[in-house]
């Protein structure tokens, strides 16, 4: 739990949000490096490759936008494209983007088919914590790698911060 973002100290949970006024020109636009590019591979939840996705990533995002401006705009079209309700299913983005319907893993999800479909490196992840009431909460969000940056930048599409 402790680390650059977080901190946990007498019982409060302290999250730091990034700001992505540090992102400099030198960063946006350039090709993924070696190492990144695992992040850009289709996988069976993420069909990055798929035509339905590679329209919707044209649609939303032009070549010439900067990574940030890339970023928010898919973040502000999953947030207000995706009726936000909680589903029982294992989240693949070409049927949340069929859908459109899901709570922060299908956003995160639905938000990295484009991501990665406009080659974008990242990746989702998720965490949960048990609750001074007893129950434990989980919650999704997407990472951008943005090249030369010491880490990654978190992005929360069901939030849309």
């Amino acid at each position: 739990m402790e680390g650059d973002r977080q901190s946990f100290q007498d019982r409060v949970l302290v999250i730091r949000r990034e700001s992505v006024s540090d992102l400099f020109p030198q960063h946006q636009g350039k090709k993924a490096s070696e190492e990144m590019k695992k992040y850009l591979e289709p996988t069976p939840s993420v069909q990055s490759d798929h035509p339905e996705i590679q329209a919707k990533v044209k649609e939303i995002i032009f070549p010439n936008d900067t990574v940030v401006v890339k970023t928010r705009k898919l973040v502000e079209w999953v947030h207000e494209n995706l009726q936000k309700r909680p589903v029982l299913s294992v989240p693949n983005a070409l049927e949340i983007l069929r859908n459109r319907v899901g709570d922060c893993n299908e956003h995160a999800n639905a938000f990295d088919g484009p991501r990665t479909g406009g080659r974008h490196p990242g990746q989702m992840e998720a965490g949960s914590s048990t609750r001074e009431e007893g129950f434990t909460i989980t919650h999704g969000m997407s990472f951008i790698l943005v090249r030369g940056l010491p880490q990654m930048l978190r992005w929360d599409s069901s939030l849309r911060m």
